[in-house]
């Protein structure tokens, strides 16, 4: 492969400084790398995970220090190891702690940056892995060209197979939960794995969609549940082959609607096991319940959730139930 692009550099750029070997290695890296950080690039900047790129960049220092100090560890695999090691403890982390996520970021590359420096300086090999620390892509050898190669290839795979739903994700959660993106159900499925069922307040559906489809695609034998109120039973009356006759005032204003999406429909006659309508004046009592007993404040739309519930004892006593509350 390399000797097909020293002929073809040869015979196309009429530069003196291709006549070095090492020079042709520098621009095919550059050629490489260029659309593999632009693709992984647009989703950093789009789901602003700048700083946690950031980070792992510091851990991966603290990995070199360690594959240095092991000896039988290459370098480049201890700080690819480490890194991954690192992003998992940030993102554990960040999940159970009530700290912000720039504070745990924050928290971890300063860390990661002290403990490489002491290893580093233990070892005495700073100046000898400071290329890696710094980068010099004019001593690559062809070996990590081969890895660039392939690593290009599996981001490019990547994209083909996940790009729309890594979009959908970093753009608008609800739109990727109407696309059976696993956003909200896959949250509540790590947290509370054991869960029997999930009720899911019903405005346009995408939300109650991507759910089902998410939960059941994680837990086949979950039971799935929407929640309308009385006054906008839209969804319940798609489902009974009904003509939909909604309106009038409500508590719940965010999950008025007229009508369901045709997309969630499909989806929704698959996957919910039913759709269960409430009394105002139920919603009402779960908003009160939820200020006084749990000090949260939820709208009503919010609160429909915990309305079902208080409405259907009989129906979900003894399960353990995962419910939305905004």
């Amino acid at each position: 492969m390399l000797e097909f692009w020293y002929r073809l550099v040869d015979g196309v750029l009429p530069f003196q400084w291709v006549g070095h070997d090492f020079m042709k290695n520098a621009l095919l890296a550059v050629l490489l790398v260029t659309p593999l950080f632009g693709l992984l690039g647009t989703m950093i900047v789009s789901n602003r995970m700048a700083f946690f790129s950031d980070s792992l960049g510091h851990g991966a220092f603290t990995g070199i220090a360690i594959g240095a100090l092991a000896g039988s560890i290459t370098p480049l695999w201890g700080a690819t190891a480490f890194s991954v090691l690192f992003a998992g403890a940030i993102t554990v982390i960040q999940n159970r702690s009530r700290a912000s996520a720039d504070t745990v970021i924050g928290v971890f590359s300063s860390v990661a940056v002290a403990l490489g420096l002491v290893l580093m300086s233990v070892g005495g090999g700073f100046a000898k892995y400071q290329s890696m620390l710094v980068g010099d892509i004019l001593s690559i050898a062809p070996v990590e060209i081969a890895a660039l190669f392939w690593v290009l290839i599996a981001v490019l795979l990547l994209w083909v197979l996940a790009y729309n739903r890594l979009l959908l994700v970093s753009v608008n959660r609800s739109l990727a939960a109407s696309r059976g993106v696993p956003t909200l159900a896959l949250e509540l499925l790590q947290d509370a794995p054991d869960l029997d069922a999930l009720v899911i307040p019903v405005g346009g559906g995408g939300l109650l969609a991507g759910c089902a489809a998410a939960a059941k695609g994680l837990k086949p034998d979950i039971e799935i549940f929407g929640v309308e109120v009385e006054s906008h039973p839209a969804l319940a009356q798609c489902l009974a082959g009904q003509p939909v006759s909604v309106g009038g005032p409500t508590i719940a204003e965010g999950i008025v609607v007229r009508d369901i999406g045709a997309a969630p429909l499909e989806v929704i006659r698959a996957h919910v096991r039913d759709v269960l309508v409430v009394p105002e004046r139920t919603v009402e009592e779960a908003i009160g319940l939820l200020a006084e007993g749990a000090k949260v404040v939820a709208e009503g739309a919010g609160a429909a959730g915990i309305a079902a519930l208080l409405a259907n004892q009989a129906r979900f006593a003894g399960k353990r139930v995962g419910v939305p509350v905004c």
